[in-house]
């Protein structure tokens, strides 16, 4: 409200019940398409929309949502929480939204459970996926980041000892190679590095 933009909340129930909060931007003029984004990591989806709300100004209808444990949704955040709460907001997303074109958008972290959770719910022709700054294994990327420091070198195979590839989309991938697909990752991109976004876009192509 603040930046002119008029938004309207909702609470939905992912499938354990934990309540999340929901946000739905629509454009000034009529509606084109929607874009459902999936977002990163640090902070919610209050902070996480603005990166995407120059597309309201462009005819775009917003939608967004918080996972559990983030911004104002109920509950703890955990890998398989969040998968389920991804797949409950896909379902509510396109009962919402069915004479609409949606286009699914996932940033960092984001982009790696919506992928798992699309594949899982069934991926539909006249949907359009983008992928930013993401990743394919929650495994190889925890790895990359302990490679950054020369002292952590020694440590990195705890990556794989310690953090699990539970609801990884990898393995899976090529499912999308028949998709509407955009990925987009910058080489100076400073949380997920440009090698995982070329590991995503190679295991998409088969």
């Amino acid at each position: 409200e603040s930046i002119h933009i008029r938004c309207e909340r909702e609470r939905i129930v992912s499938t354990d019940g934990t309540g999340l909060q929901t946000m739905i931007c629509p454009p000034t003029g009529a509606p084109q398409s929607v874009v459902i984004q999936f977002h990163g990591n640090a902070q919610n989806m209050y902070a996480h929309y603005q990166f995407l709300a120059w597309l309201i100004n462009e005819g775009y209808t917003l939608a967004t949502f918080d996972y559990r444990g983030y911004g104002e949704s109920d509950g703890e955040s955990d890998r398989e929480g969040i998968y389920q709460d991804a797949r409950s907001y896909i379902k509510h997303v396109r009962s919402r939204f069915t004479g609409t074109q949606r286009i699914f958008y996932g940033q960092s972290l984001g982009g790696a459970v919506l992928m798992r959770a699309l594949l899982d719910e069934g991926l539909r022709s006249d949907e359009v996926y983008i992928f930013e700054g993401t990743f394919s294994s929650y495994q190889r990327v925890a790895r990359s980041i302990l490679a950054r420091k020369w002292f952590l070198w020694p440590i990195q195979w705890l990556a794989y000892l310690l953090v699990t590839d539970a609801y990884s989309p990898e393995g899976d991938l090529g499912a999308f190679a028949v998709q509407q697909v955009i990925l987009i990752h910058g080489d100076a991109d400073p949380v997920v590095d440009f090698s995982h976004g070329e590991k995503l876009a190679s295991l998409m192509r088969h």
